[in-house]
């Protein structure tokens, strides 16, 4: 079975309630971890049922700067005149004609555009915490960017740094901050 590094806006953060008690000894604690490490306040709500705790993205946030943001993501990611430069160029025309977040998610769940797909399988986060214990946070959000087969296992704080580069990278853009690599299936 093959792996690959995927680069990809989150549009959600979500961990079960049980565990994350567990881990951090009060759903308060994560989700303070949560806020602090993934989801800032300024770009994510955070919506709970009985069981889970999810930090869902402002869709304005998507409808304001996502066009912008991706036509720099892009240009930097893409930078060879390839196929790929002329499918990134369609994705950036058809997300414009868009006028809501709801529709960008739609196009993304579509699989219709490159380099612009929504993914649900993305890795778990696995947060050790001091009493020993892990809480999974599932990441979803729109896969950018997917690249080659690896072989070997990366550490989580290899993609942290890459992901911080990026940050750094795109600072102008909030969505920057909503950035998440991962190994997908």
């Amino acid at each position: 079975m093959s792996k690959y590094v995927t680069i990809g806006l989150a549009t959600q953060y979500a961990f079960n309630k049980i565990k994350a008690k567990d881990a951090f000894g009060s759903v308060d604690a994560a989700k303070e971890y949560v806020r602090k490490r993934y989801a800032p306040s300024s770009l994510y709500a955070c919506r709970e049922d009985e069981e889970t705790v999810r930090y869902l993205i402002y869709g304005d946030i998507l409808e304001k700067e996502l066009v912008d943001f991706l036509k720099e993501f892009y240009a930097f990611r893409f930078s060879d005149p390839r196929d790929e430069y002329r499918q990134t160029n369609e994705t950036l025309d058809a997300i414009a004609k868009l006028h809501s977040a709801d529709e960008i998610l739609k196009l993304a769940k579509s699989k219709e555009c490159y380099c612009f797909q929504w993914n649900g399988d993305w890795a778990n986060i696995l947060v050790s915490t001091e009493n020993g214990n892990i809480l999974p946070i599932t990441p979803y959000g729109i896969d950018l960017s997917i690249d080659g087969k690896i072989l070997m296992d990366i550490p989580r704080n290899l993609f942290d740094f890459i992901t911080l580069l990026m940050q750094i990278q795109f600072d102008k853009h909030s969505l920057a901050d909503t950035l998440h690599i991962t190994i997908t299936i």
